[in-house]
């Protein structure tokens, strides 16, 4: 008996990507044959496991299985991978999973008629063109800075460092956006803009990126409602990516992680998280919601600081004042800590609210958001959509954010 394995993907595999493979296997494995266009070759392990590979071969989007509709454009490549036989051994699955992500491609299962890796894979209607996708939102919330135009000098410049794709294209308080990121002065104006955005009522704006970064924003508490010496205006900091690249790119994966981590930490971050939303629609490069579908993250809706999400996170970084206030809840999940603040990291790649149910460690009730008219509960594998709302009401227990101590 024998089981087969498929890697549909939008390049050509090349042998390097198999021999790195064998290199780096922690099974002993020896190929008979040439990894190359049309060709075939037999991998052999010490246990007698082998595998049959056929391809690369190319292939248009038509021979594609429903399962992994839209997993190449027009046309990409197919690798076939027969193991005999049928044992329960991991090397070949791992062998498909490093092909499909270096030529950035999926694993399918014919036996399942299913795509296997990368995880949560949604299949694109092949009669609409849409897909069903993930989002990975990232948030930071910081302490609102008397001098307003030196924080998105700070966060500009970490973004051309780690993650250029995040950087403005167009932005502005409206769409179509007004203003453009560029020229000379790009930075200045930019700066200039966010500061003059405190002063308004609804003291926020958004801006337009490049792909895999779907969007940046940012909503601050407003000068007018709340004044210079408000003990909790913060700044939020959001950034939405495509959820696919995660899980096809550890190395994308590992800069976004430290973007988060260092713009925590560099600008001051109180709390900052990151999540999964299920649900998106994407058709043609568009994004769009459906209200009662389309999952919504849990922070609360709220314009000054109300307390931590009474949900988990796939990341989470708890800074001053709330790092004293969790450690106890959190010992034995802490990733890192530093003097600015407590990292926490559940998973290699993003988790969503199912997955991350069992795993999170509770929140102190006192510190959480609250839904109205109740007190503060921990509410693990909870999904809020865009019209059920997180809870976000104010917490019994909500430090001074203004000094930066309880």
């Amino acid at each position: 008996m024998s089981y087969d394995l498929q890697v549909i993907a939008k390049r050509q595999p090349r042998a390097a990507d198999l021999a790195s493979f064998v290199e780096s296997s922690a099974t002993s494995l020896d190929t008979d044959g040439d990894f190359k266009r049309a060709g075939s070759l037999v991998m052999r392990a010490d246990d007698g496991t082998s595998a049959e590979i056929d391809g690369p071969n190319r292939i248009e989007a038509e021979d594609v299985p429903d399962a992994a509709n839209g997993a190449i454009g027009r046309s990409g490549w197919l690798v076939e991978i027969s193991v005999k036989p049928s044992a329960n051994q991991s090397w070949p699955q791992e062998l498909a999973i490093h092909l499909a992500r270096a030529a950035d491609g999926v694993v399918c299962d014919p036996q399942q008629d299913a795509v296997t890796w990368p995880a949560g894979w949604r299949p694109r209607d092949r009669e609409s063109g849409t897909e069903t996708i993930d989002q990975v939102e990232l948030t930071w919330y910081i302490r609102r800075p008397r001098i307003a135009e030196e924080l998105p000098r700070r966060i500009l410049g970490l973004l051309a460092a780690l993650s250029p794709e995040a950087m403005p294209k167009r932005y502005g308080s409206y769409e179509p956006f007004q203003h453009r990121y560029e020229g000379d002065q790009a930075e200045d104006a930019f700066a200039a803009f966010w500061a003059a955005s405190m002063d308004d009522w609804t003291a926020s704006f958004s801006w337009t990126t490049t792909r895999p970064c779907f969007g940046g924003s940012v909503a601050m508490s407003s000068l007018r409602k709340y004044g210079p010496d408000s003990q909790n205006a913060f700044v939020r900091v959001s950034l939405s990516f495509d959820g696919r690249p995660f899980a096809r790119d550890p190395a994308f994966t590992e800069l976004i992680v430290r973007l988060f981590t260092e713009l925590a930490s560099e600008v001051g971050g109180f709390y900052a998280a990151a999540w999964v939303e299920r649900g998106l629609i994407f058709n043609r490069g568009r994004l769009s919601y459906q209200a009662n579908t389309t999952e919504a993250g849990p922070m609360p809706r709220a314009d000054a600081w109300v307390g931590l999400p009474a949900s988990p996170t796939w990341l989470a970084w708890f800074g001053r004042p709330y790092a004293d206030a969790v450690r106890s809840a959190v010992a034995g999940h802490v990733t890192s800590e530093t003097d600015a603040g407590l990292f926490l990291r559940l998973g290699a790649e993003p988790m969503n609210a199912d997955q991350l149910a069992d795993l999170f460690p509770p929140l102190p009730a006192r510190l959480l958001a609250r839904p109205r008219g109740q007190p503060g509960t921990w509410l693990p594998g909870a999904r809020y959509s865009l019209v059920s709302g997180a809870p976000s009401q104010p917490a019994e227990e909500i430090p001074s954010l203004h000094d930066g101590g309880p």
